[in-house]
């Protein structure tokens, strides 16, 4: 009893005294954390914002699926909060800002404690804090960005950051074994799934190389004194990064031939292509704006225009990277400038890599990722722009505020320009968070009232029938990796087996990670998803096509048109077939890889029709030169009002390939054909599956690779023929059994 009395009043006077050490950092950044969480409460009302890649945690048993920091953690507040996955977001929520903010208040304190007078220690690393919750990165992509850089993640790698800054920054005698230990296990929590674990390595590297250039550089003679003290520090936290990552590395270890594979197909996708590295949104000054992220200018960020046409946003925007990036070197000191000018590398290299192969030095970006095994993919464009920029702008701006006030006093003699001057600045920076303040950034893209998202209480009606029938179900429309959903969610694809959990539940997303680059699992899932095939006949649509008219925008884009002569009725056909002799097939299969897609046009506007490894509800083949393609007519674009599929109007072939282009030799033969017939192979993967029911969700408005047109024909051909009956039905969801023959 005495012992235990003891070991109580122990940790209580080592809690008391760890408080009264950091009781700055803890309370400020407790009173940030919840005028964060307050401000998104107030415009959500308690709804969930996970979005992007993060699609939620709903259950205990669906956020111990996957073993890490983060999960664990939602995992706990789900179990305290008897499942309430609305509180359990917002406590994590919670404690994961508080966390991160704490984490920077001590970077800023780190990179400044030579330069710097005590008193302006504690201002700076609070005000670094509040830039780090409302940076430009943080209001790129609606709602969901809002949590790029609050998680565990994010954090640890933050931590990280911080005992190299210690390692580096003249206080090697303050660097301790446990140090040390931290510096493992934080980068080792910083590591996120496939293939980001990579990424996050390659970064951590170049951070540490930045920070011994300039050792070796600057300060050789320390250098040599501290060789052994680098070597030990690498060596032990390289130790405790390799057994606290095993919840990341296993998997790796356990499914390398399977990731492997799917890392192949993923880099010679058309979405690791030009279009990521190469265009308007990630100009260089977009990219030093911190506004370079690809769906900035897109129809995705509806209040971008505030940042191109209002001056006071446009300004606010601006300083951000002057005090950043100029200030930090005008002003630097003989105390900081080892630290100083190592983040100033880190950071131009970032901003270097973030406009990939825009001007300046575009070609030195193209000549790496193109010889450079994985290049692309290893480091693309916007990662290390996501995960540095936003620490390293809010400590090197909160730097920037400080050596300006200071230098004011010197000159006025007067301790209130300090002030003065940090409060302008401040409000200066902030403006740019405009749409955090006024709830903007809370509503969704295409309904601004709809701040953040609630499950429909009828996805919870059929998880309980799903469970109390132990039965698995086939989500329609397919989708691709991402879904965006009527009331509210926009984001990856897993939400599906994520809150149905532990029903399986299949999407693409179903078949694993990265699944939708991967052409077997399209394949497998194409033919899950695909009830009916193809009419056995069809029939010559009769009118000429006009010679080919061609087409080229930059080094990535080619189209050949072909109008026809005669606008042409394509409203009684199901299915269209376009047969096209080549001069080479290889060239054209080259081309396929490098992305093909074909266009149906009425009136100027167009269906899309993507050929290729991630084809939907399309077939093609190639025989003795002869390309042969079949494709669903699917509804018109509700968009394009002027589309008319009875009054087509020509056929075009569009292509992404930075170098090969293939030659059709003929004019293409265009056919129709009408009606359906039954795969019989489909039943049979349903078994395969353990799949049983068959779940329409009328609410899927984006990311759904077949329409409503092709699943409401099939739904109802497969009701006819009783294959299928409904068993329950709502304004969202319609659920159907599969009637399995003996």
């Amino acid at each position: 009893m005495k012992f235990s009395k003891n070991i109580s009043k122990n940790l209580l006077t080592n809690f008391k005294n760890t408080f009264k050490i950091n009781r700055t950092p803890i309370i400020s950044s407790l009173i940030l954390s919840l005028f964060y969480v307050t401000i998104i409460l107030y415009y959500t009302h308690g709804a969930l914002i996970f979005g992007g890649d993060q699609y939620g945690y709903y259950s205990v048993s669906q956020a111990l699926v996957t073993i890490d920091p983060q999960s664990i953690i939602y995992a706990l507040f789900l179990f305290f909060s008897f499942n309430n996955f609305y509180s359990a977001f917002y406590v994590s929520l919670f404690v994961f800002t508080f966390v991160a903010l704490y984490s920077i208040y001590h970077v800023t304190i780190a990179i400044s404690e030579n330069a710097l007078e005590y008193k302006y220690l504690t201002f700076i690393g609070i005000i670094a804090s509040l830039f780090y919750l409302f940076n430009p990165l943080t209001i790129t992509n609606r709602s969901l960005s809002i949590l790029s850089n609050i998680s565990i993640y994010q954090t640890s790698f933050i931590i990280f950051l911080y005992e190299v800054i210690k390692l580096f920054n003249n206080n090697s005698y303050k660097f301790k074994i446990k140090d040390s230990i931290i510096m493992g296990i934080a980068f080792a929590f910083s590591l996120r799934p496939f293939p980001n674990y990579v990424r996050i390595f390659i970064t951590a590297i170049i951070i540490f190389c930045c920070f011994l250039i300039f050792k070796i550089l600057f300060d050789s003679d320390n250098l040599s004194k501290n060789v052994k003290l680098y070597i030990r520090v690498i060596f032990i936290a390289s130790i405790f990064a390799i057994i606290s990552s095993l919840f990341i590395t296993l998997p790796l270890i356990m499914n390398f031939s399977k990731i492997n594979q799917t890392a192949t197909y993923a880099s010679t996708s058309i979405v690791s292509k030009a279009s990521f590295y190469y265009g308007q949104f990630n100009l260089l000054i977009q990219t030093f704006r911190l506004e370079g992220l690809w769906y900035f200018p897109t129809s995705l960020v509806p209040y971008n225009k505030i940042y191109f046409n209002q001056p006071f946003i446009i300004l606010s925007s601006l300083s951000w990277v002057i005090l950043a990036i100029f200030i930090p070197i005008l002003l630097i000191n003989k105390y900081s400038y080892r630290i100083i000018i190592s983040l100033e590398l880190i950071t131009v290299i970032t901003i270097f890599l973030g406009k990939g192969a825009n001007l300046p030095f575009g070609n030195l970006f193209l000549l790496a990722i193109d010889h450079v095994p994985f290049g692309l993919q290893l480091l693309p464009p916007s990662f290390m722009v996501q995960l540095l920029l936003p620490i390293l702008y809010s400590v090197l701006i909160a730097y920037s505020i400080a050596i300006i006030g200071i230098s004011l006093i010197k000159k006025t003699k007067k301790n209130y320009m300090f002030y003065f001057t940090s409060i302008l600045l401040i409000t200066l920076v902030l403006i740019s968070a405009l749409p955090v303040f006024n709830g903007t950034v809370e509503g969704q893209y295409f309904n601004e009232n709809i701040k953040g998202y609630r499950i429909p209480y009828e996805y919870t009606q059929v998880k309980d029938y799903l469970l109390y029938n132990n039965a698995n179900a086939l989500v329609l429309p397919a989708t691709g990796a991402y879904v965006g959903n009527s009331w509210g969610y926009s984001g990856a694809g897993n939400i599906y087996p994520a809150f149905y959990y532990p029903v399986k539940m299949y999407t693409i997303s179903t078949f694993g990670s990265y699944a939708a680059a991967n052409p077997a699992y399209i394949k497998a899932y194409d033919n899950l998803t695909e009830p009916l095939k193809p009419p056995l006949n069809y029939s010559k649509i009769n009118s000429e096509l006009s010679d080919p008219i061609y087409t080229s925008k930059n080094l990535t884009y080619f189209r050949v048109a072909y109008p026809f002569k005669n606008p042409v009725n394509l409203n009684d056909y199901s299915y269209l077939k376009i047969t096209v002799n080549l001069s080479n097939s290889s060239t054209f299969n080259s081309a396929i890889s490098g992305g093909l897609q074909i266009w149906v046009i009425s009136n100027g506007f167009g269906n899309t029709y993507t050929i290729g490894p991630n084809c939907h509800r399309c077939y093609f083949n190639i025989s003795n030169k002869t390309l042969s393609l079949e494709i669903f007519l699917k509804e018109p674009d509700t968009s394009s009002q002027y589309f008319n599929i009875s009054n087509v109007n020509s056929l075009e072939f569009e292509f992404f390939n930075r170098s090969k282009i293939f030659n059709i030799t003929s004019t293409p033969q265009i056919y129709g054909g009408f009606g359906f017939s039954v795969n019989k192979s489909w039943l049979n993967l349903t078994r395969e599956y353990g799949i049983n029911y068959i779940m329409v969700d009328k609410s899927i408005i984006s990311g759904n690779i077949e329409t409503y047109n092709y699943v409401n024909q099939t739904i109802n051909y497969l009701i006819n023929e009783s294959y299928i009956n409904p068993v329950y039905s709502d304004n969202t969801l319609t659920l159907y059994k599969i009637n399995m023959p003996n």
